[in-house]
């Protein structure tokens, strides 16, 4: 005899899923509470290093190219590159790498001037 599932039927493997959906969603609400969980678009312009920490003297994760695309998760202060002293920690959308770039080579969307990410802690 064959099981037929019913719309009753609640699938324990799915609730988490959605509840978490439900969660973002109710966030996004809100504009810091959205960028706090996903982070904001951003572009690298010119060539620059995908770094394990930020600042000098660091090991280099990978070179990132210009028009690379990334997620600008969070930033802190740390050595100036170029009269701007704001480190980004980046999420590389084609690699799935994470590690910090300056933020001089970030072109963040939807923001002017620095990327307007929170500090992270």
């Amino acid at each position: 005899m064959r099981h037929v599932r019913t719309s009753s039927t609640l699938n324990l493997k799915v609730l988490p899923t959605l509840l978490m959906a439900l969660l973002v969603l109710n966030c996004c609400s809100s504009p810091a509470c959205c960028v706090r969980i996903h982070g904001i678009p951003g572009t690298i312009i010119g060539r620059t290093l995908l770094q394990v920490n930020p600042g000098w003297d660091v090991t280099a994760i990978t070179t990132l190219t210009s028009s690379t695309d990334v997620q600008v998760l969070c930033k802190r202060e740390d050595v100036i590159v170029i009269d701007d002293p704001w480190w980004l920690k980046v999420h590389v959308w084609s690699t799935g790498m994470e590690g910090w770039v300056s933020d001089y080579f970030v072109l963040c969307r939807h923001t002017t001037g620095f990327c307007r990410v929170p500090f992270c802690t």
